[in-house]
């Protein structure tokens, strides 16, 4: 008798214990309705990081390009008004255009999620179009970068051949 009296206090302990999650839960659910909660202060150094990047990313394309317009201007002295090397003034110019937006893009970024995370909004956080434009972008410019060295070459060897 001992024995049944124990496995039935051990059962109604486990079917408690089973049972327990599911109040817990629901309490839980309840409290989140009144407890007002504040944002994390790590989310706003998350969006300064991806604003920061963003920045970096602008500099680099901004480098490139102010070199790329540096290469142009000694190349045209050295070849004494050749137009050959006006590809390269233009790509330079581009990115560095590409550069400023970016860099303005990037400051509307970092200004609308500060916002939306002091409104604690739980959504239109993300930015799926811009890293696809930018890779873009610098794809095509790179593109015309090889093309331009391409016609360079085959240009200066088509001179030199007699």
């Amino acid at each position: 008798l001992q024995h049944r009296q124990h496995r039935r206090d051990e059962v109604g302990r486990r079917r408690r214990r089973a049972a327990q999650p599911e109040r817990d839960r629901a309490q839980l659910g309840a409290a989140r309705t009144w407890i007002a909660m504040g944002v994390d202060p790590k989310v706003f150094f998350a969006n300064e990081r991806t604003y920061l990047h963003w920045l970096n990313v602008s500099v680099t394309i901004g480098s490139i390009g102010s070199a790329l317009l540096g290469l142009s201007g000694i190349a045209t002295s050295q070849s004494a008004g050749e137009g050959g090397f006006d590809a390269l003034r233009t790509i330079g110019l581009l990115m560095l255009a590409i550069a400023i937006l970016f860099c303005g893009h990037a400051m509307y970024q970092y200004r609308r999620r500060g916002k939306l995370l002091r409104q604690h909004s739980g959504t239109g956080y993300d930015d799926s179009n811009a890293p696809a434009i930018l890779s873009f972008v610098l794809i095509v410019a790179m593109g015309a970068i090889y093309s331009s060295y391409l016609l360079r070459t085959t240009d200066a060897v088509d001179a030199s051949s007699p």
